[in-house]
């Protein structure tokens, strides 16, 4: 009502004075004047005209950001996850290995206890009574499932522009290393329980690669016991039923192979988790040694040790338990490096 009365109420107004007659109403003024619409209108359209490939370039380049920006985003987080799942996967290999080595010491234990039971039985008097109740308690409360381990190792090294089917000299001086640091009395990493019991290699094919017999020779030699040869390198199945007789309680069976064969063992030998082993690593190096130039940069892993643990409960077969992987240490020199280097039993 208030506007209704604005526009038309009458206000004095001078003569002269602007665009409007005197004594207009507000409503009159605005009839009064005078605007071009369609002047208006077609600078607004011609306006238009001229900015619309800008505007419409604006509107793409926005979207192509944002569809960057979403790519981006799950680029990010798919390397994190990525990068969280190998942190993860590091984690589970270490507290492996650590339990691992605290299983091994618990087996130390268990012979320590035996010794000491056979120490008792020995001693003046044990053939009394109270002695032998003393002695067989012991026994029988360390007594716990059996334990051994089989070590699957590549052969020694060779150089792709050779046609040689044997060892290189570096080849040569790991298959030393080897026998001298897989024979000793002390216990290691890769051999808890000390020297090997047992020497495995795959099958010498006419006119074929020697060098996985080469690389296990020395040690059986050094060893005097027999080097176990009855199954070809692409025959798994035959593989796991001679190693699985080979093993004994607190026994190590050491198994020269191809690298690229020794997953397929893995598998024949049903470790649990064997996927996490499908493939020989490309590099595996330590620190203080390199392998000549001679040796394919791609495929020069010749260090490491593919480890798994057997138990055998009472009354039963042998069952593969776990895997882990371990270092040779080979530095072409005369000590046992680590995890071949013995351990310090304090």
């Amino acid at each position: 009502m208030g506007v209704l009365f604005f526009l038309n109420s009458k206000f004095p107004h001078e003569p002269n004075c602007g665009p409007f007659d005197s004594h207009q109403t507000p409503g009159a003024m605005i009839f009064d004047l005078q605007f071009d619409f369609k002047s208006y209108l077609a600078e607004g359209m011609d306006f238009f005209a001229r900015i619309w490939l800008v505007v419409l370039l604006v509107l793409i380049f926005g979207v192509l950001m944002l569809v960057l920006r979403i790519v981006m985003a799950r680029r990010t987080n798919d390397k994190v996850l990525e990068a969280m799942a190998e942190t993860s996967h590091r984690q589970v290999e270490a507290l492996h290995k650590e339990m691992f080595r605290l299983e091994q010491k618990a087996d130390i234990c268990r012979k320590r206890f035996l010794n000491i039971s056979e120490m008792f039985q020995r001693m003046r008097g044990a053939s009394t009574m109270a002695w032998r109740l003393a002695a067989t308690f012991l026994v029988s409360a360390v007594s716990a499932d059996d334990v051994a381990v089989i070590n699957l190792i590549r052969h020694g090294e060779k150089c792709d522009d050779s046609s040689s089917t044997g060892l290189t000299d570096i080849g040569k001086a790991r298959a030393a290393y080897l026998a001298r640091c897989m024979s000793q009395v002390s216990a290691s990493d890769v051999m808890p329980f000390g020297k090997a019991t047992a020497v495995m290699a795959s099958a010498v094919r006419d006119g074929k690669s020697t060098r996985p017999r080469d690389t296990a020779q020395p040690l059986a030699d050094r060893l005097q016991l027999p080097l176990q040869m009855p199954c070809d390198k692409e025959d798994p199945d035959c593989f796991a039923q001679h190693a699985r007789g080979l093993l004994s309680a607190n026994g190590a069976v050491v198994v020269s192979w191809q690298h690229q064969d020794i997953p397929a063992l893995v598998k024949a030998l049903k470790v649990p988790h064997y996927k996490d082993f499908k493939k020989w690593p490309d590099d595996c190096d330590i620190e203080s040694f390199s392998e000549p130039a001679c040796i394919d940069k791609d495929d020069r892993c010749y260090d490491q040790v593919w480890q798994v643990k057997f138990y055998r409960p009472v009354g039963s077969e042998w069952q593969a338990e776990a895997m882990t992987s371990w270092q040779e240490g080979f530095a072409n020199d005369t000590g046992c490096h680590e995890n071949l280097q013995p351990r310090i039993i304090i």
